[in-house]
């Protein structure tokens, strides 16, 4: 999405197949669709687009949009802007070895399962009715069978540095959100399982957000270090059966005995069952964050505050500890910043805290914000994160 005619021209309405470049191309922050004859869906052949932010968590929250929480910024300026590539230089970036730790990819809605196409689908000789549900399901499949085969086919993925996820976000249907609604969620990779292996667990997205903090060493400043619902195993299955009526849907159907079809017998936090034991970390790094108040200084004309992380686990930890402000307020800045990170945008401020920590050990460091030129400072202890590196 940009403002100079490559991609999706926010003024003219205008959508084209060239990749907009940094300095031209903006988050995108406005859903968009139609039909153009100078556009081709590369991955269906035809002239219709339809983009929806709805499908993109990071574009809601300013931490990751680069805007306020009452302005979005639609401007090439936008700080965020080089975390949002179109997903032509996400292909040559893996084919490079030069995409970031995690990516989101987000389809247009007429590739993604979501939005039939107003006119019939052909995939692989068998022509799909236009606006039934099984052409959604063919456009969904025909674009992952040409994504899926070229992030296989990476150095990355080649040398088992890679998992790919491809999952739903909703279902049709009421009631929606109930265990007899479930969505897909299909896990690849060299240390799954694999033999399409299906789990018999229940799961939520939130399962996905603990494995990835597990992964990637990410611990939140809350009791358990997992964000919000991730610290939750999912719910267990219900003993009692269901019957759905004319008044809230899908008449005559009985979930009589358990488990419903595609409802989990047991419970899980993460996705460690979909893979071979120890390639998910059985838990958080054993990181523990204490914080003073904060400090004015009249002669600097700054705020500080002393920082204390613990490893409370009984062995070392090896990997880099960083102390990254993923929120910081919109009233300062922090001074003694190390660098920006990659995977919080736009660009949020991390002091580097120490390479290593013994077991029991405890390392201090000191934050220093520039003091607000009116107002005080807010509580910033509740936006910082530590983050071990692999």
């Amino acid at each position: 999405m940009n403002t100079a005619g490559q991609d999706y021209d926010l003024h003219a309405g205008n959508l084209t197949n060239n990749p907009a470049p940094l300095g031209v191309r903006t988050v995108p922050l406005v859903s968009f669709s139609g039909t153009q004859s100078s556009y081709t869906n590369p991955w269906n052949g035809t002239h219709q687009f339809n983009f929806a932010c709805k499908h993109t968590g990071q574009l809601f929250f300013p931490a990751t949009n680069g805007s306020t929480v009452t302005t979005a910024n639609t401007t090439p300026s936008n700080s965020s802007v080089e975390h949002y590539e179109p997903l032509e230089n996400f292909l040559g970036d893996i084919a490079n070895n030069t995409q970031s730790a995690y990516c989101v990819i987000t389809p247009d809605q007429y590739n993604d399962g979501h939005t039939a196409l107003s006119s019939a689908f052909t995939y692989h000789g068998t022509t799909y009715t236009a606006g039934s549900d099984i052409e959604r399901i063919a456009q969904l499949d025909n674009f992952c069978s040409i994504i899926v085969p070229q992030i296989q086919a990476s150095a990355n993925y080649t040398a088992g540095h890679t998992a790919i996820v491809i999952w739903t976000d909703e279902t049709e249907g009421t009631p929606q959100d109930d265990f007899y609604h479930t969505l897909t969620e299909i896990v690849l990779s060299p240390y799954c399982k694999g033999n399409a292996y299906s789990s018999n667990l229940n799961y939520t997205h939130s399962s996905d957000v603990a494995t990835m903090q597990e992964l990637f060493g990410v611990v939140g400043n809350t009791p358990t270090g997992y964000l919000n619902d991730a610290a939750n195993y999912s719910n267990p299955s219900s003993g009692t059966p269901v019957t759905y009526n004319g008044s809230n849907g899908f008449p005559g159907q009985v979930a009589s005995g358990q488990p419903f079809p595609g409802f989990g017998t047991g419970t899980a936090q993460d996705l460690s069952d979909l893979f071979t034991p120890g390639a998910i970390p059985s838990g958080l790094p054993g990181l523990s964050l204490t914080a003073s108040g904060y400090a004015f200084n009249r002669h600097t004309n700054a705020d500080s505050q002393t920082v204390t992380i613990t490893n409370v686990l009984s062995q070392a930890i090896t990997g880099n500890i960083y102390l990254v402000v993923s929120n910081l307020s919109s009233n300062t800045t922090l001074n003694n910043a190390s660098g920006t990170t990659v995977n919080n945008s736009p660009g949020s401020p991390y002091v580097t805290v120490a390479n290593g920590l013994a077991a029991g050990a405890s390392v201090t460091v000191t934050l220093q914000f520039a003091a607000p030129a009116s107002g005080v400072i807010s509580d910033e202890l509740g936006t910082l994160v530590t983050t071990v590196a692999p």
